[in-house]
């Protein structure tokens, strides 16, 4: 996936590439330095500098399970506002990354999922 950002095209692999861990990417921002957003199961977001001090943490009030879901609220400390730009480019990318790779992993669990019923059911369609 690519977009245009500072009138540049980039990749998204290459502006922000994953750094081991799932939910864990790195960028470097408008003021040179390289920045680390860490996501969790929760798809809360936090974002830490080359000092590993916090930036920005995102979260939501509600996440949907017994109150409608709300959108998210972004802390950003003062040391943040000077790179508030790719602060929020990239938390797009990370909040729209994660999305789809959990649609992917939840599809393909339910596709594994049908596929044992049906191995264990006799080939009956169940589901």
């Amino acid at each position: 996936m690519s977009f245009t950002y500072r009138g540049k095209k980039l990749k998204v692999s290459d502006f922000l590439p994953r750094q081991g861990l799932i939910m864990t990417r790195t960028f470097v921002a408008s003021d040179g330095k390289q920045y680390k957003w860490k996501g969790d199961s929760l798809r809360k977001f936090k974002l830490y500098d080359p000092s590993e001090n916090l930036v920005v943490e995102s979260h939501k009030q509600h996440q949907g399970v017994f109150h409608k879901a709300q959108d998210y609220n972004v802390d950003v400390s003062p040391p943040g506002i000077p790179i508030l730009d790719d602060i929020i480019v990239t938390f797009i990318i990370m909040n729209n990354s994660e999305w789809r790779l959990q649609v992917r992993s939840y599809t393909t669990l339910w596709s594994n999922l049908k596929a044992l019923v049906n191995r264990y059911s006799g080939g009956a369609k169940s589901c």
